[in-house]
């Protein structure tokens, strides 16, 4: 119906499937060899050549499944968000009086800190499978929200942010070769939070 080329469709659909399993699912070819079922995949058509409606109907099923997620998780997710306004709102209470309370009654207050912030619930993260237009830095981000992240889309700009758009010119691959091939990625810099994923995974499904 969209008069494009059968490879576009199994490209798109590859890429999606892997989108689905990878990071869940890994194949032991032989003892002592497996293999993710991540894959990165490149369809090359000229423009004009109907790639995003392929790419529509071909991710239909993640777009979907991340709205219904989404639509799930939304209450649990405010519920949360709710409850860390009022904890912090009583912290923040605590800590003026813990300015001007007498000293036998410091390490009171800084109990019923403590016992808040423990008491805490880490606000949970709406469900995410695939992104398109990312930097190097925020891919990073989304791989230690949810450990795994595929980029699908019908062009190819992510290989210019790759190859240093932002960055000067200066590739900055080593967080996408690292989810390719499932090595631990661990990154430390003051400007954001850290990154520790243990054996973190990636698709691409481009169509440049």
């Amino acid at each position: 119906a969209t008069e494009t080329p059968l490879e576009l469709a199994v490209g798109d659909c590859l890429a999606t499937v892997a989108t689905a399993v990878h990071g869940k699912i890994i194949v032991r070819v032989k003892t002592g060899y497996t293999e993710p079922l991540n894959i990165w995949i490149a369809i090359f058509l000229e423009p004009g050549n109907r790639k995003t409606a392929v790419l529509i109907a071909t991710t239909k099923p993640l777009i979907t499944w991340e709205a219904a997620k989404r639509e799930q998780e939304k209450p649990r997710i405010q519920q949360i968000e709710s409850e860390r306004k009022s904890q912090e709102a009583r912290i923040k209470r605590l800590r003026a009086q813990y300015g001007k309370a007498e000293f036998e009654q410091l390490e009171e207050i800084q109990h019923e800190i403590l016992k808040i912030e423990n008491e805490m619930t880490p606000i949970p993260v709406y469900p995410k499978v695939w992104a398109d237009d990312v930097t190097p830095e925020r891919f990073g981000t989304l791989l230690g929200l949810y450990g795994w992240m595929a980029i699908i889309s019908s062009e190819g700009g992510i290989i210019e942010i790759m190859a240093g758009l932002y960055n000067g010119g200066i590739p900055n691959l080593d967080v996408f070769l690292k989810s390719h091939a499932g090595d631990p990625v661990r990154v430390d810099r003051g400007s954001r939070d850290p990154v520790d994923i243990e054996r973190p995974a990636s698709t691409f499904g481009l169509s440049p």
